[in-house]
C-alpha cells in the first residue's frame, strides 16, 4: 500500500473498438482507491496511454509514492 501522494503509470492494452485513454483513468483510480492507495485526490501525477506491450484488453498499472 502506498500511503500519502502518489504517482501513477498505466498502460492500456489496445482494443479493436474506438476507445479513448482518459475516459480509462477514472475507473482505476477509483478501484485502486483504499485497497492501494488513500483518496483518489492524493494521486499527483498521471500518465496513460496505449502499449503493444500488454495484452489486448488488459492493463498494467504501476503505483509509486511521489
Amino acid at each position: 500500500k502506498v500511503a500519502g501522494a502518489y504517482a501513477i503509470v498505466i498502460q492500456l492494452g489496445r482494443v479493436k473498438r474506438r476507445c479513448d485513454v482518459d475516459n480509462r483513468i477514472k475507473p482505476i483510480l477509483d478501484l485502486l482507491a483504499g485497497a492501494v492507495t488513500g483518496d483518489d485526490a492524493l494521486c499527483e501525477r498521471v500518465s496513460a496511454g496505449w502499449s503493444d506491450e500488454v495484452p489486448a484488453e488488459r492493463v498494467s498499472v504501476t503505483v509509486r509514492a511521489a
